[in-house]
């Protein structure tokens, strides 16, 4: 698990010459990206900036809450 996190850059997708914007902007899914809203190593920030790059995210939804990443685990959106 520590590699992937520290080598898990999408810039590094074959092709993309380390690119990480373009390779955000080659994604073709539809997403909705869930952030939470205390996250100290993953914070909306990050993901906001993501959504912009990404064609078709089109949603960010920001988890409230001030336990980090662990309210992604159960949290069910209400809209």
């Amino acid at each position: 698990m520590l590699w992937t996190w520290q080598n898990g850059d999408v810039g590094r997708t074959p092709g993309m010459s380390d690119d990480h914007e373009k390779a955000l902007r080659a994604i073709e899914a539809r997403a909705i990206v869930m952030s939470a809203e205390k996250d100290l190593y993953l914070p909306p920030e990050d993901d906001e900036y993501a959504v912009e790059c990404i064609p078709n995210a089109g949603l960010l939804r920001v988890i409230p809450g001030v336990w980090g990443t662990l309210p992604g685990v159960a949290w069910t959106p209400t809209t």
